[in-house]
């Protein structure tokens, strides 16, 4: 999470959370595997199963396990203790004008993200697996636009 005022980062407002869509991966796969008696479930059978859509780890032609509830309680955990990380480091919410859910799992978890996260200003980016990169792109062009030109303001187009 970066929290920017100005075209700066604010470090005390910014915080880096080490999990992800891998983990969501690796937990279904678990969960798969105890409650269908499977060893072993490569997580990559789980990304698949999201990538074409069916919510389903197919490992063979005979076995194939579907997951769509244990992925709903998997990313409703995840997302609430991503919320719950979010608070802990803004403390107040209010102070923040825009939210912007950007990154490569919003296409899976940014629903149920946007549900529990109740904010009117949350604006969910479109094409997001790429917007982090395109977002750092301009972002690193206007810091260095300004720092050329200090007496002018530098503004991203978004």
């Amino acid at each position: 999470m970066d929290t920017f005022k100005n075209l700066k980062r604010l470090d005390d407002k910014s915080e880096t959370f080490y999990e992800g869509m891998n983990d969501i991966h690796k937990r279904i796969a678990k969960r798969i595997e105890r409650e269908q008696g499977v060893k072993g479930l490569d997580a990559s059978f789980v990304e698949e199963g999201f990538r074409n859509g069916k919510l389903i780890a197919e490992i063979s032609e005979r076995r194939k396990y579907p997951f769509e509830e244990i992925a709903e309680e998997v990313i409703i955990d995840f997302v609430e203790k991503r919320i719950s990380d979010i608070d802990t480091t803004l403390t107040n919410r209010n102070s923040i004008d825009k939210f912007i859910l950007t990154g490569g799992g919003v296409n899976i978890v940014g629903n149920v993200f946007k549900k529990l996260f109740n904010e009117e200003t949350l604006q969910v980016v479109n094409n997001s697996q790429e917007a982090n990169i395109g977002g750092f792109y301009k972002l690193s062009n206007a810091i260095t636009q300004k720092n050329k030109r200090p007496n002018q303001e530098a503004r991203i187009k978004a």
